[in-house]
């Protein structure tokens, strides 16, 4: 009986630890430490093409190289395989040419695949080089860990540059009236031929209204974006709030948007500030053998997956929880509590159903 009363012990501490460090974050803090949204790059071949196998290892060696910190993961697909479920990769039907490399994104969230890019019969050095990088992506690489969000400005063929200055400064000075982290303001010119990759993932056409995206983390992009006459302070600022409310386990992170494709290294994990401290610290020895105590930039570090079979559909990203209404962390200390006092409560009643039941 003492060893079963132990082991409850041992469970209720456990379970609080884990509810307590999995709750008292900002969203913004847990898109950096969970995983991304990958994203496929896809070598689409005949099953009998030997040269393909050259191409493959091409890519392969740029993805562990350039490419490193990429979210992207290498496919082999075999257009000749009769179970190939090819909606699984945002294409109706096998190519009409090949070989062919394509470059398909994946919303966790809403589950859409779509295709982003592609070349035939291979992408050059130097295209390569423009999906791993771009000016717009290398601001945000320097901004997004200091900042709290970052305002990204598409601007339209009618667009009304100090009417936007106006709204962005407001936003910004909210903000910063609560003494947190800035808000950033990048700007995208979706007819730069350098940003093709990231025009094409938001699915940007060469003109249209102005355009404006809430991002975080490293590089989750909320949607759908704010166009035209929808572009105020007030809606920009509920989009920020959503991301500064503390996770309460309600809803997964990747139904806030999706990651856009953007290299993630261990040297830019040290440029993440936090805006919340979870109040039980990894270093607690309550949390030495529990799960995803892992680093930054953990699922970054890990090898990239090279698929050889087409018929596997890619895994999502595990669920990081956030909250579905607004709430600025004022009460996180109650809901915290609460959530704790809920476990031992639990645990208690089951343990004395169990010596009850145990009772001669």
């Amino acid at each position: 009986m003492r060893q079963f009363m132990t082991a409850v012990l041992l469970l209720m501490t456990g379970v609080s630890a884990s509810v307590a460090v999995a709750c008292e974050n900002a969203v913004r803090d847990a898109a950096f430490r969970g995983p991304r949204d990958t994203h496929r790059l896809c070598l689409i071949t005949a099953s009998d093409d030997e040269p393909a196998q050259r191409e493959k290892l091409r890519l392969e060696k740029w993805l562990q190289n350039s490419g490193a910190g990429l979210n992207l993961e290498l496919v082999h697909l075999h257009a000749d395989d009769p179970d190939l479920q090819w909606e699984e990769y945002g294409i109706p039907s096998a190519p009409p040419v090949l070989p062919v490399v394509a470059l398909i994104g994946k919303n966790y969230g809403t589950g859409e695949t779509f295709l982003i890019n592609h070349w035939e019969p291979a992408p050059t050095d130097d295209e390569l080089q423009a999906l791993a990088d771009s000016p717009v992506r290398r601001q945000l690489q320097k901004v997004l860990g200091p900042a709290l969000a970052v305002i990204l400005h598409v601007p339209g063929e009618q667009s009304k540059p100090e009417k936007m200055k106006r709204i962005f400064e407001s936003v910004k000075a909210d903000w910063l009236a609560k003494e947190l982290p800035a808000i950033e303001v990048v700007t995208l010119d979706r007819n730069d031929p350098r940003e093709q990759t990231l025009v094409s993932f938001m699915g940007l056409p060469p003109d249209g209204p102005d355009v404006a995206a809430v991002v975080f983390g490293r590089g989750k992009l909320m949607s759908p974006p704010l166009q035209g006459m929808e572009i105020s302070q007030k809606q920009l600022n509920q989009l920020v709030d959503q991301i500064y409310q503390d996770c309460n386990c309600s809803k997964p992170l990747t139904s806030l948007g999706v990651d856009v494709p953007l290299v993630w290294n261990e040297e830019l994990a040290k440029s993440f500030v936090p805006v919340s401290e979870p109040s039980t610290k990894p270093e607690d020895p309550r949390l030495a053998n529990l799960p995803g105590m892992g680093t930054l930039a953990d699922d970054d570090a890990a090898p990239k997956v090279i698929e050889e079979s087409g018929n596997r559909q890619a895994e999502g990203p595990p669920e990081t929880l956030v909250p579905d209404t607004p709430s600025v962390g004022d009460g996180q200390l109650i809901r915290n509590t609460l959530i704790t006092l809920g476990v031992f409560g639990v645990v208690l009643v089951l343990a004395t159903v169990i010596i009850v039941r145990r009772k001669p």
